[in-house]
């Protein structure tokens, strides 16, 4: 029966260090991933508060929900305001 300590102590050592390096690799893969995700939160935060700020005393408010027919119909949404100007254009053109 073949034993462990029966292999050639070069191939014993190459293998230890391949492991350790697969060890070291993975952990700063997993630490690099966690810096980024943790950066683009902190990014999508500063985001959404200079939208907020933008949007004054009003912003952030729905005004229309559903379909684009029902943005369309309801005076205060500007986006139903562009929608419609939008359609008129497309059908003029």
């Amino acid at each position: 029966m073949y034993r462990f300590s029966d292999t050639p102590i070069w191939l014993r050592l190459t293998g230890v260090i391949w492991l350790m390096m697969v060890v070291a690799f993975g952990s700063m893969i997993a630490w690099e991933t966690r810096v980024n995700r943790d950066m683009a939160i902190e990014q999508a935060k500063d985001f959404a508060g200079t939208v907020n700020e933008i949007g004054g005393d009003g912003g952030g408010r729905v005004v229309a929900e559903g379909p684009p027919e029902v943005a369309m119909a309801t005076p205060a949404s500007h986006t139903g305001r562009h929608l419609r100007e939008f359609l008129a254009q497309r059908k003029a053109g």
